[in-house]
């Protein structure tokens, strides 16, 4: 497993348009540094490699879902009702991604 280094985290935070703080970053290492060490004692667990992924929490035959029902549908204007702007039908957001 390859460790995630400071000019790593710096880079990564750089693609993802994230504002981190130096301290932030020394954190971040830290912090992966521990799940990865978390991951090699899972790793030495006996029979883990024939334990099959999880991709749905409930795959079990016996758990049902309910079916999704509409119980209240509010008009357009309800719904906007609370949004600060509205034009054209769209709720408008601040941007939030930089240039």
């Amino acid at each position: 497993m390859k460790s995630l280094t400071r000019e790593n985290a710096e880079e990564y935070a750089k693609k993802l348009m994230f504002n981190i703080q130096e301290n932030e970053v020394d954190q971040l290492v830290k912090d992966f540094q521990v799940m990865a060490q978390q991951l090699r004692c899972l790793e030495k667990l006996p029979g883990i490699e024939s334990v099959e992924p999880m991709t749905f929490p409930f795959e079990n035959e016996d758990v049902r879902m309910r079916e999704d029902e509409v119980t209240v549908e509010l008009s357009r204007e309800e719904a906007f009702s609370n949004c600060k702007d509205v034009k054209d039908g769209e709720v408008r957001v601040p941007r939030v991604v930089g240039e």
